[in-house]
Parts: C-alpha cells; sequence; structure tokens
C-alpha cells in the first residue's frame, strides 16, 4: 500500500482550518469551537441538574437517572442523528450541522456532569450538613451553601476528567 502524505502536507492549512478567511471554520478549530461551546453548555446544565438530583428525592432524582443513563447508554453518534432530525421538528427550521453535534455533545456531557458533581456532593461527610442544622439553617433554605462550597475539592477532580474524555 503506497502512502501519498504529500495529500496531507499540501492541504494541511484546510485541515486545520477549514475557510475560516471566508468566515466558514472547518477542520481543528470547528472541532475545537463545538468542544468549548458544549463544555460551555454542558457544566452549568450538569451542575443544575446534579443540584436538582441532590435537593429533591423519589420522583425527580429517578427521572433524571433514568435520563442520563439512556443518553449515556447510547453511542454518541445516534444522540447526534436523534438531534439531526429531531431539532427541526421542534424548531420549524433547519439548525447548521455544528450547532446540532454541539447541542448534541453538550446534552451528552451533562449526564456525565450531573452524575459527577453529585457524586462529590454525596461524598461529604454528614457533620458538614449537621453543622449548618446546628447554626440555624433549615434543611431547605441553609444546607446547601456549606456542602455545595466544601464539596468544590471533589468535584473539581471529577469534572476535568469529564471534559477530557468528552474532548
Amino acid at each position: 500500500m503506497n502512502a501519498n502524505l504529500a495529500v496531507i502536507a499540501d492541504n494541511l492549512d484546510y485541515l486545520l482550518w477549514g475557510r475560516l478567511a471566508e468566515g466558514i471554520p472547518g477542520g481543528v478549530a470547528l472541532t475545537l469551537m463545538m468542544a468549548v461551546g458544549a463544555a460551555a453548555l454542558a457544566l452549568p446544565g450538569g451542575i443544575l441538574l446534579a443540584g436538582a438530583a441532590w435537593r429533591y428525592g423519589g420522583t425527580v432524582r429517578r427521572l433524571l437517572f433514568l435520563w442520563a443513563e439512556i443518553i449515556r447508554g447510547i453511542p454518541l453518534i445516534f444522540v447526534i442523528f436523534w438531534l439531526w432530525y429531531l431539532l427541526p421538528m421542534l424548531t420549524g427550521s433547519d439548525l447548521p450541522g455544528a450547532v446540532t453535534v454541539t447541542l448534541a455533545l453538550a446534552w451528552f456531557t451533562a449526564a456525565s456532569v450531573m452524575h459527577s458533581v453529585l457524586a462529590g456532593l454525596q461524598s461529604l461527610p454528614a457533620g458538614q450538613y449537621e453543622a449548618a442544622r446546628t447554626q440555624g439553617f433549615s434543611r431547605r433554605t441553609g444546607a446547601a451553601p456549606d456542602p455545595a462550597a466544601a464539596g468544590a475539592a471533589q468535584r473539581t477532580a471529577f469534572a476535568g476528567g469529564d471534559f477530557l474524555s468528552a474532548c
């Protein structure tokens, strides 16, 4: 098999940047833009979902876990295809392919971030909650700030691994 590596060398600019000078990114530039965009959407989304799962038990938590397991159990390419056909039906117009892929990656990654952040919150000792209660905070309003801040170190390692694996 003869490999003609001159093709890669001759088109390296296009492989890296696409037609960025014309306003149409491609190649590595587009990949990085989609990854950063997906991370920017997935991180706050996953944190909000973890907060909901941590705060509300029962049915809400089970539904969030079911959603996350379904999304994480399906290959990402299927999630992209689903959104490729589903989003135009919901919005009534076609979305660019890069936007669809970015949203699919964010949706997929938010499920993983939710599990990681929730694991960080659950790893805290019960004394954190008891300390908040003895200071006069109610379970509903005051217990969240102390454990959320104390669990930041545990969650940082999880979130870093999530985003490295997503990119």
